[in-house]
């Protein structure tokens, strides 16, 4: 049997369409991304409004960022830890000097001051049972006390009582 080559053109023709398939198979991202755009339309979106850049008294901010950052002066430091060594609270301190509460901790803590604990001493631990097993929430109590509420459940936990269900409370009499 002899076999004939086919027609010159033939061979050349369905080397375009495989050609051709190559180029619709598997696009690549951009081709994807131009496709997608003019199936959506050419509708606009909102502009977003232009981030203004963050100006400082010291001058304009190294970055963009949501927050500037506020750098303590040696003086300053100094006068932060003997605030904090004095019993003056972390909120005054973060509103004085216009840092976050950890910095506050991490430059006392830096000077060798120690750490105060937050939280309830053993007549507030019992206090804060007692208001519990009165009726009070978790939260009441801990308004009551000015700590947060998962320091008044350890307290109660600790003090031997039992942490009620959530849920409604029966009337108090």
């Amino acid at each position: 049997m002899v076999v004939v080559p086919p027609p010159q053109s033939a061979l050349a023709y369905r080397e375009s369409l495989v050609h051709l398939a190559g180029w619709f198979s598997n696009p690549r991202k951009p081709l994807v991304t131009l496709i997608r755009r003019v199936l959506r339309g050419s509708r606009r979106s909102a502009s977003r409004p232009e981030r203004q850049p963050i100006e400082d008294v010291r001058g304009s901010v190294a970055k963009n960022s949501p927050r500037s950052q506020t750098r303590l002066s040696v003086s300053n430091r100094a006068a932060l830890a003997e605030e904090y060594a004095k019993g003056v609270p972390v909120d005054e301190l973060v509103r004085r000097f216009g840092i976050h509460r950890t910095t506050v901790h991490r430059l006392a803590s830096q000077v060798g001051v120690a750490m105060r604990r937050r939280g309830l001493d053993e007549p507030g631990r019992r206090e804060a049972a007692r208001l519990y097993e009165q009726g009070m929430t978790l939260e009441e109590v801990a308004a009551e006390l000015g700590v947060g509420h998962e320091t008044v459940r350890s307290a109660v936990v600790a003090g031997g009582g039992t942490i009620r269900p959530r849920g409604r409370r029966p009337a108090r009499v």
